[in-house]
């Protein structure tokens, strides 16, 4: 009967430690890609706040070049125009349209800068709005049984930035050269942000790299006697204007094969084609943004080999470290049991299935079911001198296996059959008939506590990216019962915009500024640095050096010190 729930035609045999290309695929549509742009514009803080800022800044090698300035409280405010993820062949391009602008503060400084001597003033600071605009270009291509990450460079542009200081005369040079080139500004933030978008792209680029990197698995499972060896490699790759498609294959490879089983060459074998790709799940017109596949040669000789590793082989000798006795099994043995034993005698149960177990797919309930035909438990017990068979139980069963994929977590289920596994007495040649009736219950027990128990299947729970989450979660199988699909829509509904802890009590590049959370990079602030080195102000020669006198992609902070940077190119031209 089980046999018959095979595909009609097998065309081969897979054996152990054979690689199998398709094993699982993955499908990320381009209305999943677009989702997942959604979860990132929605995630990008709205504001920074900088506190209480002050610092020195040195002018020039002479030592009377020097400013002190603080600077009142203010918020960097970011509007987020629109985030892009555009596919096409072979890479994946992220577009971020944005505004930057400032809460009204105000900026005292005293001191002397070249032609600005005796400074001893307060400015009012607000930087007005100025769009920008992001571009990261990531090329992913495959190579062999890995995925290679190319970033592009980091593009940024700027709009000309007005005038951000008031009523001072600082503000006045700065109009002064505003007036001259309305892109001034823009220039000398963007000499400052440049160089460091090249340490931004390779961060971006090991960051993708190591993820993918992540599909390739090596691990060992252990079921029951038996240990195998599970191997997961990507096997195919596409990306284009269509979304993501990524096929992982396996291989599975026992540490030894048992003898309590006659295996044949191996599993069967359908070499079925991918499954298609598309934007709703199959044989339906429901969108969905990620699918998931698995295939039945995949689980089929997955479970082939733990079967013919002994996964399901027991032998109970002992329980609870003392042997097995006749005397024990008296009490759940009738039919005559107790009376073929005068005297205490050791017993051996075995459990053994003929067949190997295989898998099918349902779309009500749960999804998969594991098929375990012919599965056998013998008693053995010293009769006359000697280790005789007393009896044999078989049973045809199967356990549902749900894999508990909520928005929340990862917890796999084994369901059993209503009633316990359905044995009945196959062999026996000194009992009366309706010998087992008292030990079906004990025998689910051994299995499903020993062999399978309930935490043999790991659970976890998912992580939240930013607050989406997976929704509409469902399995179809396809028409032809090879593959199992699982479908869902991407929520971002929950997705709120982090809140930076912004920098305080640094310089105005945030140097050394405090921050609670590990978010450098997207935040502004890093315990690296940022802006002008305490010893050396803007370079020893004054001014901005071509790094931009700091390490670290920190766009809106850097506005601040690009103000003082552009009065000091101001002190440059006029001496």
């Amino acid at each position: 009967m089980f046999l018959l729930l095979l595909p009609a035609a097998i065309a081969s045999e897979l054996p152990p430690g054979e690689p199998l290309d398709k094993a699982l695929a993955l499908h990320l549509g381009s209305e999943g890609l677009s989702h997942l742009g959604d979860v990132v514009e929605r995630a990008l803080p709205q504001s920074i706040p900088v506190t209480n800022v002050s610092d020195t800044f040195s002018c020039s090698g002479d030592p009377g070049d020097l400013i002190e300035y603080t600077l009142d409280e203010m918020d960097l405010q970011i509007g987020v125009q629109d985030v892009a993820l555009e596919p096409s062949p072979g890479r994946l391009d992220l577009w971020l349209t944005l505004t930057l602008s400032s809460s009204a503060s105000q900026l005292a400084v005293t001191g002397d800068c070249s032609f600005l001597s005796g400074l001893n003033e307060t400015c009012g600071v607000e930087l007005p709005v100025t769009a920008t605009q992001a571009h990261i270009g990531i090329a992913i291509t495959q190579n062999g049984e890995q995925l290679d990450v190319n970033v592009d460079e980091v593009e940024l542009s700027i709009s000309p930035i007005g005038n951000p200081l008031s009523d001072c005369l600082l503000g006045d040079a700065i109009g002064t050269l505003l007036n001259q080139d309305e892109n001034a500004l823009t220039n000398i933030l963007m000499d400052l942000v440049e160089p460091e978008l090249d340490s931004l792209g390779a961060s971006v680029e090991e960051s993708v790299q190591d993820a993918l990197d992540g599909l390739s698995v090596d691990t060992d499972l252990s079921v029951g006697e038996a240990t195998v060896n599970l191997s997961l490699f990507v096997s195919h790759f596409a990306l284009d204007e269509s979304g993501m498609q990524l096929g992982i294959g396996a291989q599975v490879e026992p540490t030894e094969l048992s003898n309590c089983v006659v295996p044949n060459e191996g599993s069967p074998f359908h070499d079925a084609a991918w499954p298609d790709f598309n934007e709703t799940a199959w044989d339906t017109s429901l969108p969905v943004d990620i699918s998931l596949f698995v295939n039945r040669d995949f689980l089929d000789h997955t479970a082939w080999v733990l079967w013919a590793a002994g996964a399901l082989c027991y032998s109970l000798d002992s329980l609870e470290g003392q042997p097995t006795s006749t005397d024990l099994f008296s009490t759940f043995v009738a039919g005559g049991f107790p009376d073929l034993f005068t005297q205490k005698e050791p017993v051996r149960l075995g459990f053994a299935p003929d067949q190997p177990p295989v898998f099918k797919f349902h779309e009500d309930g749960a999804p998969f079911s594991l098929q375990i035909p012919g599965l056998k438990v013998e008693l053995y017990a010293a009769l006359n001198q000697r280790m005789a068979r007393i009896f044999q139980l078989s049973a045809d069963t199967e356990l549902g296996l749900d894999p508990g994929l909520t928005a929340e977590s990862f917890a796999p289920e084994i369901l059993w059959e209503e009633g316990g596994i359905p044995f009945s007495e196959s062999w026996n040649e000194i009992l009366e008939p309706g010998f087992a009736a008292g030990l079906y219950e004990v025998l689910n027990t051994l299995l499903t506590s020993t062999l399978l128990p309930d935490d043999l299947l790991p659970s976890m729970n998912l992580p939240s990216l930013f607050g989406a989450k997976l929704e509409s979660i469902f399995w179809l199988p396809s028409a032809d019962g090879q593959w199992q699909g699982g479908f869902a829509r991407i929520d971002v509904a929950a997705v709120q915009p982090l809140q930076s802890p912004g920098c305080s009590g640094g310089s105005l590049g945030c140097d050394g500024g405090d921050s609670d959370l590990d978010l450098e990079l997207l935040l502004g602030c890093s315990e690296s640095g940022s802006g002008c080195s305490d010893s050396e102000g803007c370079g020893s020669e004054g001014g901005c050096d071509d790094t931009g006198c700091a390490t670290g992609p920190r766009v809106p902070p850097r506005l601040l010190l690009g103000f003082f940077c552009i009065g000091l190119a101001l002190a440059r031209r006029r001496t």
